[in-house]
């Protein structure tokens, strides 16, 4: 045994042992030899039961010699079924690490099987990964090798059992897809090219196999109309690119785009398919179509097919034109006369004439025949001299007529002197003489009419005197009419202008056998107008001829309506007085009268009274005047005449001015009373309030008290409060206007504190307050009381806040809590919450914002509200709460938002409390009554918090209103006054 050991033959040493049954010597040989596979068949046949380290030597040893699944093995049958698996996966012996999972761990076979299924692919054995990955649910790995080793079926039926849209999935499909094409299994690439959302690649394969109903199929199911009509007119480009123009066309027609099936065609120049589409599809743009194709043919010089496109667009001058622009003038001829008719084809022959000109455009016209068309047609075309020319040279009759067109011409064209000659030309030289009348050029008519037409000198002699009637020029216009021998017509033209002394004039001297006929006519005339004509000018007639008395009754009787002209009337009128004056002194007091009556009517006083007073007529001017509320005026001539005018005046102008409601004019009349009435009535108080301040403190008394009132009707606290502040509440004890104050300091309340200061309402307040002690049966003394301590606790609350003494005034604010039925409740506490939580007491805060938060909600206005929340306090057990929110919405939010976030501390929920002196029982620490003992105490006069004990009380040593000493001192230290009664006091901090 021991020459085996030195000779290293430990096996052989190991087999003795283990036939001698020293299985644990065996089983060290064994390891030692390097044989733990031996070692380890010994434990297990015989089932040694052994020290743990050499079971640990015997594994370590199998694994370290890579002998895995011996390993395993080994393991298994130790059942150290743990590290029996774990050594069959270092080994790969993954079937029997996965049976004996089954066996021992089931929850391991799931990833056994994926690393079975990786171990696989790794040695290239990618189709036996499959069903591993599968039964480890590993579906993306079993498709992915299923895939890789080309077992397509798989792969379908794996991938058909998985969620259609995860896009993983999507991504197989589109592979499968890919694959199913490229077998030419065309509907089945289809379907997984839908599955994988891959629609446009599904149409797109049919396209490039040419399977154009399958793709229009499949493209209509499941691609929009965009996606489709992109499809097709890209593979229809592709089309174009390799010439097959009609497969081209069928794409682009499929989805709707003639346009550019039209555009291809053009720019392949196959125009007859351009127009096919066109007709077809665009027929609105038919003819212009036709139009563009002929004029680039014709830049082309491609005349023929110009033309007939031309033609199509009926366009056949255009065509003739392009013939007739290359110089190609039979065609012209034959396009014209073939699609224009004959008079056509003669304008163009015309126009050859025109273009040849001179003999040879004559002899063209020749051989056609169409001499006397062609001057018509030159005289059309304003080609005058062309007409003039084609006359001279074969058609001599037409001469005169082609001069005397080019004549009227020049003439339309204000070329006169040209025009002159052709008309002498053309043998009109009447036409002539008409055309210079015609411009007033009388020279130039005269020396025509002396060379060629003496007859026509009378008839410019006769223009020349109507145009001077016109500009009434009569004595050139006389002038003329005697030059032409006309005197017959000179009378005619006076008497139409009504100019009967001059008719007579003329009658008398050149036809005295009219003379009678025109005095006869004037006599009808003058019959006629007064009784039907102008009556301005039947008064002016009647003061002509003498007859003023007709004349004056004619000016008088004239209303505003006689004439268009304001002022015709108004001179009128006076004229009558003036003739009255002057010619008929027994008519002027009635003429007066009548004209300053109907001055004063159109609103001309002044014009009326200046009448009165050219005549002396003094009074009259004072009532004209003052009719007219011309008061500085009529009281300046009023003084003058007598006193007794003079205070007539002045009541009317006062009467006048109260019906007219202007206090203005009043107040400066000097009737300061009724002025100021006035402005009470029209309420126009910015106005009054500075003129009664003036007229003493009665007055001021009367109407501030009539603008609260006002104020206070229209819910106007504020403005009213400026007013009191201003002029104070008066001194009266009347009960109406004592109730008109306390509705004021009702409503103002509601207001406070405002941005203004308004501590001297406080003192008109308590002013007030002395007064109403006279009046206790009339008016309730003690709500007027406590009205003046919530004034004045808010004003020392401003107070304290502007001084640097915020804590003093929050405790003001906080104790008016108690007056909670006599300020708006959600004001109240809104303000007392306000209060505390500025100065970071956020319990108390919290009371009193979660009790105005309560109030705020929808149905709580108008109801009942108690204070059981503050059960031993001064507060009243029940108030109501207003209708009408005081508090704006957006901070009743904030305030939400805030209660809201501090509920979530318990905390939050207490307020501040002292013990009762009386009977020790917590109460308010604002409050100045204990509910339990019925103790009350005083209410401090800097903070209204109550003063509990002698040691700490002082008072004013004026008013001797108390206060807690230390608020006492804090405050006197800075405002060296009382808050209420205002006399200077000093600080005490000793008791006593």
């Amino acid at each position: 045994m021991q020459w085996l050991l030195e000779n290293n033959q430990e096996e052989k040493a190991a087999e003795m042992k283990e036939r001698e049954k020293r299985y644990q010597e065996a089983i060290n040989l064994y390891i030692q030899g390097g044989l733990p596979a031996r070692a380890a068949q010994v434990v297990n046949r015989y089932g040694v039961t052994t020290q743990p380290q050499l079971l640990e030597a015997i594994a370590s040893a199998l694994l370290k010699a890579g002998m895995f699944e011996k390993a395993g093995d080994f393991f298994e049958k130790l059942e150290y079924n743990e590290r029996a698996i774990d050594a069959y996966k270092k080994g790969h012996a993954y079937r029997r690490a996965v049976e004996l999972s089954r066996r021992a761990f089931p929850g391991y076979v799931v990833a056994l099987e994926e690393d079975w299924g990786e171990w696989l692919v790794s040695q290239k054995s990618v189709d036996l990964a499959i069903n591993h990955f599968i039964e480890a649910n590993q579906y993306i790995k079993a498709i992915d090798a299923a895939i890789n080793s080309r077992q397509w079926a798989k792969a379908v039926q794996i991938v058909d059992s998985q969620d259609p849209q995860d896009p993983i999935t999507k991504k197989f499909y589109k592979l499968i897809a890919a694959h199913f094409e490229d077998q030419r299994q065309y509907s089945e690439a289809e379907k997984y090219f839908v599955k994988a959302g891959m629609k446009q690649e599904a149409v797109e394969m049919y396209a490039r196999n040419n399977m154009w109903e399958h793709a229009h199929k499949v493209a209509k199911n499941n691609l929009s109309e965009q996606e489709i009509s992109a499809l097709y007119i890209n593979q229809a480009q592709q089309y174009e690119l390799l010439g097959k123009l009609k497969e081209a066309e069928r794409l682009y027609l499929k989805v709707q785009e003639p346009d550019l099936a039209i555009h291809m065609y053009k720019k392949a120049r196959q125009y007859d398919h351009m127009i096919r589409l066109v007709g077809a599809y665009r027929k609105e743009l038919l003819q212009k179509t036709h139009q563009t194709l002929a004029t680039q043919l014709e830049r082309e010089g491609n005349y023929k097919q110009a033309e007939y496109h031309f033609v199509q667009a009926k366009e056949w001058k255009a065509a003739t034109n392009m013939y007739k622009d290359a110089g190609m003038w039979e065609d012209a001829i034959r396009c014209a006369k073939l699609h224009g008719g004959v008079n056509a084809s003669k304008q163009v022959v015309f126009s050859w004439a025109v273009y040849l000109g001179g003999e040879m455009g004559s002899k063209l016209l020749q051989k056609f025949g169409l001499v006397e068309q062609a001057i018509e047609y030159a005289i059309e075309s304003a080609h005058f001299e062309h007409a003039v020319e084609l006359a001279q040279t074969s058609l001599k009759s037409k001469l005169p007529y082609a001069h005397l067109k080019h004549a009227m011409y020049l003439e339309d064209e204000g070329r006169f002197k040209e025009a002159e000659e052709s008309f002498v030309k053309a043998n009109k030289p009447k036409e002539a003489i008409d055309m210079y009348i015609h411009q007033h050029d009388w020279i130039n008519a005269m020396r025509v009419a002396d060379t060629y037409d003496p007859t026509s000198i009378t008839d410019i002699l006769v223009a020349q005197a109507r145009v001077a009637f016109e500009r009434k020029d009569f004595e050139h216009a006389e002038t003329f009419l005697l030059r032409a021998g006309k005197p017959e017509l000179l009378v005619k033209i006076y008497k139409e202008a009504r100019m009967w002394a001059d008719a007579q004039r003329i009658a008398q001297e050149y036809c005295p056998n009219r003379l009678s006929d025109v005095n006869e006519e004037y006599a009808k005339w003058l019959q006629h107008s007064a009784e039907q004509g102008n009556p301005l000018e039947v008064g002016r007639l009647w003061a002509e001829s003498g007859d003023y008395a007709r004349a004056i009754d004619t000016f008088a009787r004239l209303d505003r309506n006689s004439s268009n002209n304001p002022q015709e009337i108004m001179d009128a009128w006076k004229q009558a007085v003036q003739l009255a004056y002057s010619h008929c002194k027994d008519k002027l007091p009635d003429t007066l009268k009548i004209v300053s009556g109907k001055l004063m009517e159109a609103g001309r006083y002044q014009e009326a009274a200046s009448l009165y007073e050219e005549m002396e007529m003094y009074e009259q001017v004072v009532e004209v005047y003052a009719a007219g509320h011309m008061w500085d005026k009529a009281q300046a001539i009023a003084d003058r005449l007598n006193p007794e005018i003079a205070e007539r005046v002045r009541t009317l102008q006062t009467s006048a001015l109260k019906q007219q409601g202007d206090a203005d004019m009043l107040y400066t009349a000097g009737n300061t009373s009724d002025a100021l009435e006035m402005y009470a009535r029209n309420g126009d108080w910015e106005n009054l309030m500075p003129k009664a301040r003036k007229e003493g403190q009665s007055i001021v008394n009367k109407y501030s008290h009539q603008y609260v009132n006002f104020l206070v009707t229209n819910g106007m606290y504020e403005e009213a409060g400026q007013v009191v502040r201003q002029d104070g509440m008066g001194d009266q004890t009347d009960p109406a206007v004592m109730n008109t104050y306390m509705q004021f300091i009702k409503g103002f309340i509601t207001l406070l504190p405002v941005s203004w200061d308004f501590s001297a309402i406080r003192e008109h307040l308590f002013q007030l307050a002395d007064r109403m002690k006279v009046m206790q049966d009339v008016v309730p003394l003690e709500e007027l009381k406590k009205q003046c301590k919530i004034i004045h606790q808010y004003s020392l609350s401003e107070i304290c806040r502007k001084n640097g003494l915020p804590e003093l005034g929050a405790k003001n604010i906080l104790s008016l809590v108690r007056y909670c039925d006599i300020i708006p409740a959600d004001k109240v506490f809104y303000d007392a919450g306000i209060a505390a939580k500025e100065q970071g007491w956020n319990a108390t805060a919290f009371v009193f914002l979660n009790k105005f938060f309560d109030i705020t909600e929808e149905d709580a206005a108008d109801s009942v509200f108690d204070n059981a929340d503050f059960p031993n306090s001064d507060l009243p057990q029940e108030f109501t709460v207003p209708k009408t929110p005081t508090v704006p919405p957006h901070k009743v939010e904030e305030i939400r938002q805030w209660v809201l976030t501090e509920a979530v501390d318990d905390s939050t929920h207490k307020y501040g409390t002292v013990a009762c002196p009386k009977c020790g029982d917590e109460m308010w620490e604002a409050s100045t009554a204990c509910r339990k003992c019925g103790s009350s105490y005083d209410a401090c006069v800097i903070t209204g918090y109550p003063v509990l004990t002698g040691a700490d009380r002082v008072a004013c040593k004026s008013c001797q209103r108390p206060a807690n000493r230390e608020d006492w001192n804090r405050f006197i230290m800075k405002m060296k006054a009382c808050p209420w009664c205002g006399n200077v006091q000093t600080t005490n901090f000793q008791p006593g």
